[in-house]
This record gives structure tokens, sequence and C-alpha cells, in this order.
């Protein structure tokens, strides 16, 4: 049962590289507030976790005390693990109730975060964030009325203007403007030690596809991806427990498709080869979205880690997009620095 606050706690989550603009948001904060509000910044020397005390208790204590954990998003090829673990910690339903808002200065959000309140850097969104701040009795739980509903129109403009110059200061414009020129998934894949070393001590690489092929099927999984992925393959957006071999039926079974290429055989072959270690040769498996049927994409398997444990394997797929030209396809290889191509038929 949630209990009411006298003063709320805001707790800014961010990445080290992000520090200026979490400093930029701290800083406007306790403005607004005049220390009727607690900001809790790790990076802060004042507000971080003191020296000689365990991190981890700590952390759980400030995440469990908060009412609003304001999580700075920016690149989206950068790691988000701990980021991520305190999101989970503040959300966790034994503690007390509450809200996460995302700092969005990248083109896209993980897929677990699309559902929460996003803000970005530009003025239109910085204005309705400082109104919902002040006046929105929801905004921070626990604490029974808006923090500050009385406050003129006039403060509000200033207030959300001044964050707005600060962050523009501090976001850089290559951020809040970043698209990705290829639409990409993110798979995970569990196998234990002896499903990794018998597709290595393969003694062929078709043997070895034929054991990775079960293994994707059975247990890869979409874990996110970019919005614009998922109609590619007749789904509207992402869904929980989505295996890559879903994407794959769902696309197949498409009545309209004319030309069904094995794609996901393509993908199993990637993976196949980077188990092996062994390095990637042709890509020659394009397929038509259902999306657009004008548009054809090969699948890249781009990027490739290893959990701690050496079971948990962790792949980035990109859809790289091609042009038809007649019975063929042509895709630009960076490595050759040249276009080559790629059969449909």
């Amino acid at each position: 049962m949630s209990t009411t606050q006298d003063s709320p706690t805001v707790f800014i989550s961010h990445r080290h590289d992000d520090k200026v603009i979490a400093d930029a948001l701290r800083e406007a904060i306790m403005d607004w507030s005049s220390d009727e509000i607690t900001v809790i910044q790790s990076s802060h020397d004042k507000s971080g976790p003191r020296i000689g005390k365990p991190l981890i208790p700590e952390l759980m204590d400030n995440l469990g005390g908060a009412n609003v954990v304001i999580l700075v998003y920016t690149v989206d090829d950068a790691d988000w693990t701990y980021c991520m673990f305190e999101c989970g910690v503040a959300t966790d339903p034994k503690t007390e109730e509450t809200s996460i808002v995302v700092l969005q200065c990248a083109e896209d959000v993980p897929a677990p975060l699309s559902e929460l309140l996003h803000v970005k850097p530009d003025n239109d969104s910085i204005r309705q964030f400082t109104q919902e701040f002040h006046k929105d009795p929801e905004f921070f739980p626990r604490l029974g009325h808006a923090f500050s509903k009385d406050v003129s129109d006039e403060t509000l403009k200033k207030r959300s203007d001044a964050l707005f110059e600060a962050l523009d200061k501090k976001v850089p414009g290559r951020i809040r403007r970043e698209k990705r020129r290829w639409h990409y998934m993110d798979l995970a894949m569990q196998l234990d030690a002896n499903e990794i070393s018998g597709i290595r001590d393969c003694s062929s690489d078709q043997e070895a596809l034929n054991l990775t092929q079960d293994a994707v099927e059975e247990k890869c999984f979409v874990k996110e991806g970019s919005p614009q992925l998922f109609p590619h393959f007749g789904f509207n957006s992402y869904q929980e427990d989505l295996k890559i071999v879903d994407l794959y039926r769902r696309w197949e079974e498409d009545p309209k498709l004319k030309i069904k290429h094995n794609w996901l055989s393509s993908v199993c072959w990637q993976i196949m080869l980077i188990v092996r270690n062994k390095p990637s040769d042709d890509l020659s498996v394009a397929f038509n979205s259902l999306s657009d049927r004008n548009r054809w994409y090969i699948p890249v398997v781009n990027r490739c880690s290893v959990g701690a444990d050496g079971q948990d394997l962790f792949f980035r797929v990109e859809l790289y997009r091609v042009t038809p030209a007649g019975d063929c396809l042509r895709v630009y290889n960076p490595e050759s620095g040249r276009c080559v191509k790629n059969r449909t038929r």
C-alpha cells in the first residue's frame, strides 16, 4: 500500500558519459523546488553514494524511496544494462509506487521503456514536462497533490525555457537528430556448453548449420528492435516472448507474398559462422517487405556479444535495403566499396 510523503524524491539515472546532461537536469529541478525536492544523482558528489557505504544496498534504498526516476537516454548503441537495472529496481512491485520518465535524446528507446512517458529535448516537449512536473497531481506518486499547482504561467514558461536552453547546450545535435540508416533487431539465445561445442566441433558447415537452425528456432528471442522493423514481417509492433522464427512464419504465411526466400536460414548461417569463429561470406538472401512491396532487405548479423557465463549469446541483425535490378538486387558492399549483385530467384 502506498504511503504519502511530505516532500518528493527524484532519482536521475544516466550513463557516466551523459553526466553533463544529468547535471543540467538536476540543477533545473533544484532551482524549481528551492530544496523542497530531494534530487539524487549517482555521479554528483553531494547526492551520490557515500564513500565507505556498500553501493547496492544504498542504491536500492534510494531507488525504492524515489517518487520519480528520470532516465537520461542518449545513444542507442551504448550499454544501458545498469540503467535498466535501476529502472527495474524502481518499478519493483514490492517497493512503493514510482514513476519513470525517459528524457529521450535518441531516435528510439529500448522496447521495455516504450510505454513510459517520454520527454524529448525540444521546446514543446520540455514545456509539457515542466507543466506536468508542477501541476499534475499524479506526477509524484505518494505526494498526494500537485507539487506546485499555484505557480504562474509566466514562471512556468521561464523555467521551461531555461531548461530547454540548458539541455540544448549539453545534448549534441547529432544525438537528438540521430536516425538509423538500417532497421535492426537484437536477438538473445542461451546455449549450454554442449550445444556450443557441438556446433563448433561439427565436421562440416552444413551439419553445424542444422544444429544452429534447431537452436535458433527453439531458443532465439527478439529482445528489442527499431519500431519500423516489425511491420516488414507482418507485426504492428514488438511483442513479449517473440522469437525470430515467429517473424519468419508470419512473413512466410502472407498470401500476397510471391517470392519466399528463406532469409531465416541465412541468419542461421551467419550465426553458425560466428559460433565456429569463421569469416563471413556471400550474403545472398533478400526478402520482400510486407509493409512496402517495393522494398527488399538483406538481414545481416553485424554484432555478437557473449554473457559472462559464456552461454548467453546476443546478436544484432540489421536489414540492409537493396534495390531491384531485373532478376537481381544490387547492394553496397562496404568492404569492396562497390555495389554487388544479389539474386532474388
